[in-house]
């Protein structure tokens, strides 16, 4: 980082005051703000909330369940929906438009 941009780094910057780290929104050079600063806190805390709980074998589990899951679903629904990658999947698979003129995707997106 070059220091003579300092002065017009977005909003707010970080900096240490008093042994402590504050928000520094008093930066009247500054470009203002790129996007949102905090982010999805939320969500990052939930997800790593999720993984501190379950833990590497649990994690490891709940993948290997998300994987059977899908391809049991798919397996299931191939004989009614087209499958757009008929192939083994991961942990999700797409369906085409139903083989059936009476029934329409949005028809089914209302049941779920």
């Amino acid at each position: 980082f070059k220091s003579r941009l300092a002065p017009f780094q977005p909003l707010p910057v970080i900096q240490k005051t008093d042994g402590k780290y504050c928000l520094n929104y008093d930066r009247p050079d500054s470009i203002g703000k790129v996007r949102s600063f905090y982010g999805n806190y939320g969500i990052i805390l939930r997800a790593y909330s999720y993984i501190l709980t379950m833990g590497g074998s649990g994690l490891t589990t709940a993948s290997e369940t998300a994987v059977l899951n899908a391809n049991y679903m798919m397996a299931r629904l191939k004989k009614y929906y087209p499958i757009a990658v008929d192939r083994v999947c991961k942990h999700e698979f797409v369906l085409s438009e139903p083989k059936h003129e009476s029934v329409t995707t949005l028809d089914i997106a209302k049941d779920f």
